[in-house]
């Protein structure tokens, strides 16, 4: 196994600090993700379908854990054989951080609005999955009743004369540092009546302003044309 300086230094090492053998990957792992990470190791190497793809905690030289997500594909030869696994860890600490406090401030707001005409919902924009409160499905009526996974499970709900100016509202405010998002589409009803949605949220950002989550409520208004 081969360690770049940089891989040490994320740790807080220096390049002699730890021997470049395998060992020294497997002891920094965070004891209770130990046994998970090295049975994904084997069971990859055993059945390689894909790119290798896994997130554990290492110890820092401080003695605290920071989060890693490791990438990583196979080096193949012409004639097939599979020599070595080329990859690389991203710290995802910060990462983490804010998705363990955007589920805490979630369950707080659910709490506060589950009595309320209100629903809550947060659109995870580094996995495109989109979770949304119980109380939303009954706001939008039959046509909510399955919970949507992605943002076009999200727009098949919407009318199709709103999902254009939906998404550019959404775009832009995903473009503008501190802007926040607000915007509004139809969804038709059995009966042919509309039911408006009210849709307003926050955009959870990094350090480097990349937009990592958004968060917001959900209202709707009487039917209408």
């Amino acid at each position: 196994v081969w360690f770049s300086r940089e891989w040490k230094h994320q740790l807080g090492y220096e390049e002699a600090d730890l021997r470049d053998v395998f060992e020294s990957w497997e002891t920094h792992l965070h004891p209770d993700d130990h046994d998970q990470a090295i049975a994904f190791v084997w069971a990859y190497l055993a059945h390689p379908v894909g790119d290798y793809q896994q997130a554990f905690r290492l110890r820092h030289k401080d003695g605290t854990y920071r989060w890693i997500e490791a990438r990583a594909s196979f080096v193949t030869e012409p004639d097939g054989r599979r020599v070595r696994l080329l990859g690389s860890h991203t710290d995802i600490t910060e990462r983490k951080s804010i998705e363990h406090n955007l589920r805490s401030l979630t369950e707080q707001l659910h709490l506060a609005l589950t009595a309320t005409e209100i629903g809550t919902w947060n659109w995870d924009l580094q996995t495109d999955r989109i979770y949304w409160s119980s109380q939303v499905d009954r706001l939008l009526g039959p046509s909510g009743v399955t919970r949507p996974l992605t943002k076009y499970d999200w727009l098949a709900l919407v009318y199709r004369e709103d999902r254009e100016s939906m998404m550019r509202a959404m775009q832009q405010a995903m473009d503008q540092a501190g802007a926040g998002v607000a915007f509004e589409h139809r969804v038709l009803q059995p009966d042919g009546s509309f039911k408006r949605c009210i849709w307003t949220g926050e955009i959870i950002r990094d350090q480097d302003g990349k937009a990592l989550h958004i968060l917001g409520t959900v209202r709707t208004t009487d039917h209408g044309a």
